[in-house]
């Protein structure tokens, strides 16, 4: 489960960056223009900017950021997926199926794997955030690569500036993927009695 959470890391960085990238151009749009109403925006909406960004940089513009989503993914979804299964094990008795477990527990082991996912990721993802939040255009971007952001964050305010808004996402974190898992292995356990026999 370790390697498959890697492997998951990094084949989700290629389809995830480029979403992301999007979102996070038009969210920044918005922001200006609520600053400044008079602002015009460069964006019709996330599918302008996707065709605009490919058509302006090509597939190099269209994965602004990969590498950062790939230093984030990797590692959070080995620790996401091996913890899940950790704890699964830890707390299942011998001789007993982890869908004989009652509810509350069930959701911990969700949220174990939501706490270990950003736990100790969350400041790859301020970094990710902020290389595809800068300009488009390579000649007009405030930073060069991941390292040199990650300088420049730190320049800006220390270890406190990677882990900003970490709090509000734990706080999703933990109640969403404790709902995801038990609602994948509860589906897995009605299939399995009713398909395998």
């Amino acid at each position: 489960y370790i390697c498959g959470g890697g492997l998951t890391g990094a084949v989700v960085s290629l389809v995830e960056s480029p979403i992301d990238l999007f979102k996070s151009q038009v969210q920044i749009q918005i922001i200006k223009q609520k600053q400044n109403p008079g602002t015009q925006a460069q964006f019709k909406g996330v599918i302008h900017c996707a065709k605009h960004i490919y058509e302006s940089h090509g597939i190099r513009g269209v994965y602004q950021g990969l590498s950062a989503s790939t230093l984030r993914n990797v590692p959070s979804n080995t620790f996401f997926f091996g913890f899940y299964e950790l704890s699964k094990k830890m707390v299942t008795p011998t001789g007993k199926q982890y869908s004989d477990l009652s509810f509350p527990v069930q959701l911990f082991c969700g949220g174990v794997a939501g706490v270990s996912y950003w736990a100790f990721t969350y400041p790859t993802d301020v970094i990710k955030s902020s290389l595809q939040s800068d300009n488009i255009d390579p000649a007009k971007r405030q930073y060069s690569g991941v390292m040199d952001c990650a300088r420049k964050l730190w320049q800006n305010g220390g270890w406190r500036r990677f882990y900003r808004g970490y709090s509000v996402c734990m706080m999703r974190s933990v109640p969403a993927n404790s709902a995801m898992f038990f609602t994948v292995e509860t589906v897995k356990s009605i299939w399995e009695k009713k398909h395998v026999r």
